[in-house]
């Protein structure tokens, strides 16, 4: 509990992705020629984080795990993730799930690049 907000353990990994995104960034201005080794470890920690995710959404949500789910999410998440909502929620209910998935990229990429650019522009 945080100030009287309760966060579930899928919550808490979205904030570590969140975290994990805006540190990439920081770490993509301050060791540029370290951009391929700090994206490869940076997309196996998105990897594992979106694995855990679905499992811990599947147990707060109280469903059925639809079969591999986790497992084609955290291969190749912009189809595994809304074939795990569609697949466990059902067609409308998924959809709509996958919108704010989709919503939730966006803003992760805003973030990383307004991160980067204010690394690269104003404080170096």
């Amino acid at each position: 509990m945080l100030n009287g907000i309760t966060l579930n353990q899928a919550q808490i990994i979205l904030i570590c992705i969140t975290v994990s995104m805006v540190l990439s960034a920081i770490a993509d201005v301050v060791w540029p020629q370290a951009s391929r080794e700090i994206g490869f470890g940076h997309s196996l920690l998105m990897t594992v984080l979106i694995f855990l995710w679905v499992k811990a959404h599947v147990r707060i949500e109280n469903i059925r795990e639809p079969r591999g789910s986790a497992f084609i999410a955290a291969l190749f998440a912009p189809i595994g993730i809304p074939v795990y909502f569609v697949r466990g929620f059902g067609w409308q209910r998924g959809m709509l799930a996958s919108l704010k998935a989709l919503a939730f990229l966006v803003v992760l990429f805003l973030l990383y690049l307004m991160v980067w650019y204010l690394g690269e522009n104003v404080f170096l």
